[in-house]
């Protein structure tokens, strides 16, 4: 069978969207400077890695950080979540951020 037959998505867009949850919880997590995530991601560059965030996410990983220490500071829920999970985030977590940080509506910043 087909890869998006079953999961209704490609193979390569599942592989981003996986990615970029991870990306989200290690630059929410991390108070380091990006060099350890761009290592552990299997970034090429720092410039690849910032393309990257700006593609998916819409704000550069210093910009994308300080919005994601906004949103877990203002919900203890997602505090909560983002230390639990040192892989993934929850889908539904992922997509409120995800939405937050797209529309920029996240009433906290």
């Amino acid at each position: 069978m087909k890869f998006k037959k079953v999961f209704g998505i490609p193979a390569y867009e599942w592989l981003m969207q996986e990615k970029s949850k991870r990306l989200l919880v290690a630059i929410a997590n991390s108070e380091d400077d990006f060099k350890n995530i761009i290592d552990e991601f299997d970034f090429s560059s720092h410039s690849h890695f910032y393309k990257f965030c700006k593609a998916r996410f819409g704000y550069s990983p210093t910009e994308l950080r300080k919005k994601l220490k906004i949103i877990v500071k203002n919900n203890p829920l997602s505090e909560y979540t983002f230390k639990l999970s040192s892989c993934i985030t929850p889908n539904k977590l992922y997509s409120f951020i995800f939405a937050s940080l797209i529309l920029d509506t996240y009433p906290y910043g």
